[in-house]
């Protein structure tokens, strides 16, 4: 499991790596270290955090044996652990806004109005565990097969790395994923209170609670 983890974590760096030099090559450089450093701590240590605390312990209700429930009932699960998770990291995500937890938490992750690809895990190690622990709240609640937890954090993960920077221009001209990747939350960065969506298709909360700029 930890070499799997290594190798992703590595894939990850070398992706901000090149989306950086060839879409954002001139800006934050005084900051690059900083942020390489901050996100490879908030990386490693919530992969520790997730396997020797929530999984190990049991305080989760994944299961490993995609044969355990029906399809329907996989599927069901599936579905609301996504719908869900993504709603709550909306919530988190605006009440790290809120004055308080800016002061002390957010406001590390906005010192770069305009972020590139190596700020997409560079937080507050606070914010680090309050977020990491968002993707687990539901496997608290419901049953989730690992493979979709994993997957969405996964998943997550990516489209932070294209969606700090310009990043995500790199998929743009592919119809099924150019509404799906964009500059959401770049526009976060630059005006603040607006697109507080993280999660897998982030703009439909931002649609509901009236946040959502272009």
């Amino acid at each position: 499991m930890y070499f799997i983890l290594t190798i992703v974590i590595i894939l990850q760096f070398v992706c901000a790596y090149f989306l950086r030099k060839k879409y954002d090559p001139g800006r934050n450089k005084e900051t690059l270290v900083s942020c390489f450093i901050t996100s490879m701590i908030s990386l490693i240590t919530n992969s520790i955090y997730q396997m020797h605390f929530l999984l190990d312990n049991g305080f989760i209700l994944v299961y490993y044996d995609i044969y355990r429930y029906s399809f329907f009932e996989f599927f069901v699960q599936s579905l609301f652990y996504i719908i869900m998770t993504d709603f709550m990291l909306y919530v988190v995500h605006r009440l790290l806004h809120c004055k308080i937890l800016y002061k002390y938490v957010h406001y590390f992750h906005h010192t770069n109005i305009n972020p590139t690809a190596f700020d997409f895990a560079s937080i507050h190690p606070i914010e680090s565990i309050m977020v990491f622990t968002t993707f687990h709240i539901t496997a608290f609640i419901i049953p989730v097969y690992i493979a979709i937890l994993e997957l969405y954090i996964l998943h997550v993960g990516l489209r932070s790395l294209l969606e700090h920077g310009n990043g995500w221009k790199v998929i743009e001209k592919v119809p099924i994923l150019k509404h799906m990747y964009n500059n959401h939350h770049n526009v976060h960065h630059k005006y603040f209170a607006v697109n507080y969506g993280l999660g897998s298709y982030p703009a439909i909360w931002d649609k509901v609670f009236n946040t959502l700029r272009d």
